[in-house]
């Protein structure tokens, strides 16, 4: 038998060390694997070469996952995040590098190019909420620890929030797609797990996302096709033509008996009635209630910054107490309650606690308040409201009107120029809070929190 020289036999044996250290040493380029699959569903890969998707899976850096009309994918990855990527859309994981040594060094990045995702995050969002970002073709998503689902076409976003918040901005020249995290700014709108009955949606053309009352995202998209509407709107035209032939087809068959004319009826002269006057209802003045002299003993609203709103709010309002709205700035909290408002009268509420900033240039100003308004009319489910903001060399006024829905949240009109309320009610409608955003230049903007009683 014919032996391998003994240099040959160390190469051979080298070889096989380093495939068997390949083979259990993990791919750091790995960032999910596939936990689901459904239909028509493929990875595809920065060169363009694609392969069908299945369960186990790996999914790495700048992948793409695409789906059909029939497919569906589940995502988990590295930092135990779930991504759902529903029927007929592109998702790119456009940059994935989780720390798990240090988690608030990841840098999280995803484009939804079209179609519908669910986003559960994981300890790299956690930790690193600044550098996690979700773009779509029109607008940026940040987030502050969050479950949310995302619609996209190239013509709106809509976001919905299961727990946590967003934060979504359109594109301009302070928020670009090749960023990190929430972009902030006057034009950006934060969506709450609190606000359950409303959805975020920015339409191409707009300047700022609007509130929708929220609905099934997969239900009805602006692009989707209502086959089921135009079946039905056809059987109906059927029967209601059907219907009309039988009914002229009956109408033909009965025969027409013209009975005998009988004469004209004798008119008597009638006496004349004197009119009536008119009843007069005096016009009652607008009657608005004024604040109580003294601000309440238990506080049920709460503002305060994101680092801090919880732990702190809880202790304020109580441990079942729930983040509602925000800005970029500031978070709202509100005691637990079941919602009771007036459905009746006009009050006027007092300014109890306030917290202002112009920032110019990167730097932030303390700011005072001052001729704080705030007018609300629970028959009508509206308010106005207006203070001025000043700081050493600038003098502002933010003033808006908008309405109030049956969960207690304000929200300022979308016509409001660079002005943004967002505002929230306790559970009887005695105390209120609202943040606003003011835009005044490219370079300086106003950013505040307030509390108010009645």
């Amino acid at each position: 038998m014919k032996l391998f020289p003994h240099n040959a036999m160390m190469a051979v044996a080298c070889v096989a060390m380093a495939v068997s250290a390949h083979a259990s040493t993990p791919d750091a380029s790995v960032v999910g694997t596939v936990t689901f699959a459904l239909g028509d569903a493929s990875l595809i890969q920065a060169d363009g070469s694609s392969t069908p998707l299945k369960r186990g899976n790996a999914v790495h850096q700048t992948d793409s996952v695409q789906t059909g009309v029939n497919g569906q994918v589940h995502v988990r990855m590295v930092d135990q995040a779930l991504v759902s990527v529903r029927p007929n859309s592109r998702l790119v994981i456009q940059d994935y590098r989780y720390d798990a040594q240090d988690p608030a060094k990841s840098i999280i990045r995803f484009s939804l190019e079209q179609g519908t995702m669910r986003s559960i995050t994981g300890a790299g969002g956690h930790a690193a909420k600044d550098q996690y970002r979700l773009n779509t073709p029109l607008a940026a998503i940040g987030i502050r620890g969050t479950d949310f689902t995302v619609a996209a076409t190239s013509l709106s976003t809509t976001v919905g929030v299961h727990s946590g918040a967003i934060e979504m901005t359109p594109y301009g020249a302070n928020c670009l797609q090749d960023g990190l995290g929430a972009c902030g700014g006057g034009s950006g709108s934060v969506l709450t797990a609190a606000m359950r009955d409303l959805q975020l949606q920015l339409a191409r053309g707009e300047g700022r996302p609007s509130y929708i009352p929220a609905t099934k995202l997969l239900d009805a998209l602006p692009d989707e096709p209502n086959a089921k509407r135009r079946e039905d709107t056809s059987v109906a035209g059927s029967a209601q033509t059907g219907a009309r032939t039988e009914a002229v087809a009956e109408v033909n068959a009965v025969k027409v008996v013209v009975a005998p004319v009988a004469p004209p009826p004798v008119v008597m002269p009638v006496a004349p009635v004197e009119p009536t006057p008119p009843v007069v209802i005096p016009v009652m003045p607008d009657v608005i209630v004024p604040p109580s002299a003294k601000p309440p003993a238990q506080v049920a609203v709460y503002w305060g910054r994101y680092e801090t709103l919880l732990a702190d709010g809880r202790k304020k309002l109580g441990n079942n107490a729930e983040v509602t709205v925000g800005n970029d700035t500031f978070g709202l909290m509100r005691a637990a309650g079941t919602m009771a408002l007036p459905t009746s009268e006009k009050f006027s509420f007092a300014l109890g606690g306030s917290e202002a900033y112009i920032i110019s240039g990167g730097k932030s100003v303390t700011a005072t308040i001052t001729d704080p308004r705030l007018t609300i009319d629970f028959a009508q489910r509206v308010f106005d409201t207006s203070l001025t903001v000043s700081a050493p060399g600038t003098t502002a006024a933010v003033a808006a009107q908008g309405t109030i829905n049956n969960s207690g949240f304000l929200y300022s009109n979308a016509g409001t120029p660079n002005t943004s309320v967002l505002g929230t009610l306790n559970a009887d409608g005695t105390q209120a809070g609202y943040v606003f955003s003011r835009d005044l230049s490219a370079d300086q903007r106003i950013r505040g929190a307030t509390t108010w009683y009645r």
